[in-house]
C-alpha cells in the first residue's frame, strides 16, 4: 500500500509539473513562510557508517573501480586548480598516504521548492541519499547507489554516488597547506552525459546515457557533498519529477 501511495504522489507531482510547463511556466502562487527552515541544506550523522572502510574495499563493495584516479585527480587540482591535464596524467600514480576512510551510507537533504526555496516537495522535508553496499548478514541484500543532480555551476548533471566519505585529518595535513580548506564530506561518483539542449520529441523527456573517457573507462570524479564557496551543492534524485526518465 505504501509502495502504491508513493507511486501516486508522484504522479500526481509529474503531471502538475509537466501542466505548468505546457502553461507557460507562470508564477506559482505566493506560499506562507515555513517557521523551521535549516540554517544549511545537509544533515549528516554523528558518526560514520563504518570507521575504517579499506580502498580496497571500496572498490570491490562499494563498486568504486576508479576511487584511486579519481582521488589522486582531486588532490591536485584542489592544491593547483590550474594545474594542467598532462601534469596530472604525469602524476596520476602518486601514492595515497592513507589506507582506510570513514564511509557515510546516506546524506539528508534540505528539498525546498525550486522556485520558492521553502516550499516542501512533500509532507517530509528532508529527502534521503542512500549509499550502500551488499549487507549479507542483514535484510537488505542488495547494495544500492542512488543517483543525485549535482549543480555544477553553468548547469546541472546526473550522477551515481558510489561512496560518501570524510578524508582522515592525518592525511589531509600531509597533503594540503593549512590555508587549503578542505570540505569535510568527500563524495565519490559516477556520471551520465550531460542532458541535451530539449527533451526528445516523441515522448518530450530527456534520455541520459553513462559517460565515459576516451580510454572506455566510466567517468568518475571526487566532488564535495556541499561546498557553497564553490556553489556545488548536491540535490536528491530530481527523478521524482520525471518518473518516467529512461536511464541507459
Amino acid at each position: 500500500m505504501t509502495i502504491w501511495l508513493q507511486r501516486k504522489e508522484k504522479m500526481h507531482r509529474h503531471s502538475a509539473h509537466i501542466a505548468w510547463i505546457l502553461a507557460g511556466k507562470p508564477p506559482r502562487d505566493p506560499v506562507l513562510p515555513k517557521p523551521d527552515i535549516p540554517d544549511g541544506s545537509l544533515k549528516m550523522t554523528k558518526h560514520p557508517s563504518k570507521r575504517a572502510v579499506q580502498l580496497d574495499t571500496l572498490t570491490q563493495d562499494y563498486q568504486a573501480e576508479f576511487f584511486r584516479e579519481a582521488m589522486v585527480r582531486w588532490i591536485l587540482k584542489t592544491r593547483q586548480p590550474n594545474l594542467p591535464e598532462r601534469e596530472i596524467r604525469k602524476n596520476i600514480n602518486m601514492s595515497l598516504p592513507f589506507l582506510k576512510v570513514p564511509v557515510y551510507h546516506k546524506a539528508k537533504f534540505w528539498l525546498g521548492d525550486f522556485q520558492q526555496g521553502t516550499t516542501k516537495l512533500s509532507s517530509n522535508e528532508w529527502d534521503v541519499l542512500h549509499v550502500r553496499p551488499i549487507q549479507p548478514n542483514t535484510k537488505q541484500k542488495s547494495p544500492r547507489f542512488d543517483t543525485a543532480l549535482v549543480n555544477e555551476g553553468q548547469g546541472h548533471r546526473i550522477a551515481q554516488v558510489k561512496v560518501i566519505f570524510e578524508l582522515p585529518k592525518k592525511a589531509q595535513a600531509k597533503l594540503f597547506n593549512a590555508d587549503i580548506n578542505v570540505p569535510k564530506y568527500l563524495a565519490y561518483v559516477e556520471w551520465f552525459r550531460p542532458f541535451d539542449n530539449a527533451p526528445k520529441v516523441d515522448h518530450l523527456f530527456y534520455q541520459v546515457k553513462r559517460a565515459f573517457t576516451p580510454q572506455g573507462n566510466r567517468s568518475a570524479s571526487i566532488i564535495p557533498l556541499e561546498n557553497r564557496l564553490l556553489e556545488l551543492d548536491f540535490y536528491k534524485k530530481w527523478f521524482d519529477y520525471f518518473s518516467e526518465l529512461r536511464v541507459r
